[in-house]
This record gives C-alpha cells, sequence and structure tokens, in this order.
C-alpha cells in the first residue's frame, strides 16, 4: 500500500514502490532537495541560506531524512543517497569557486 501524495504533481518524491525496494522510507520533494544539499556537504546553516528557511527548519529535515534512510550520521545518508541512486552524483549542481578539473 502506497502513501497518499499531499504534493500533487510532485514528480520528485521517492516513490513508495523504490522506497520499498531500497528498504527506506518516501522522502519528500524537500527532503530531496536537502538531502542533495547534505550530499555536496553544506552545512545547516548553509542550506538554510540557499532554501531559503531557517536553521531549524533544516535540523528537521536532517533528523527525518536519517530515520527515513535508517543512517546514524549526514556521512551515512550521502553514501546510502548515492549508492541506492536517490541522489544522482552526476545531477549534483558544482559549488561555484569549485576547483577546475586539472587533467590534461
Amino acid at each position: 500500500m502506497s502513501k497518499r501524495n499531499l504534493w500533487p504533481g510532485n514528480n520528485r518524491r521517492l516513490s513508495a514502490g523504490r522506497a520499498a525496494r531500497n528498504g527506506v522510507g518516501e522522502l519528500s520533494a524537500r527532503e530531496n532537495e536537502v538531502l542533495s544539499l547534505v550530499v555536496r556537504g553544506l552545512t545547516n546553516k548553509q542550506i538554510s541560506a540557499a532554501l531559503a528557511i531557517v536553521e531549524i527548519t533544516v535540523k528537521n529535515h536532517v533528523s527525518k531524512i536519517l530515520a527515513k534512510l535508517r543512517a546514524a550520521n549526514r556521512t551515512q545518508a550521502s553514501a546510502i543517497a548515492l549508492q541506492q541512486g536517490i541522489i544522482q552524483f552526476e545531477d549534483l549542481p558544482r559549488r561555484s569557486g569549485s576547483r577546475p578539473d586539472r587533467r590534461k
């Protein structure tokens, strides 16, 4: 039985079927946004600035993400998200000021 989608038209949710296959809870669109920034290594303060929300809200989202992914910390949540395809590494925006590729 799938959870009711409270955000009609929201195609960024982790589908209930995929969540069940991956053994994780269903992530909301906002949790996916926060998770993608966590994977990039941003702090709660940086995430709050990027999403124009208060830091306590970011902390709440991170706590829910950790619980749904059954992760002990942000690093483990990032690894799970990348390994299970919840977040695609190539889809992550690059940070401004990132080092250019030095390979020639």
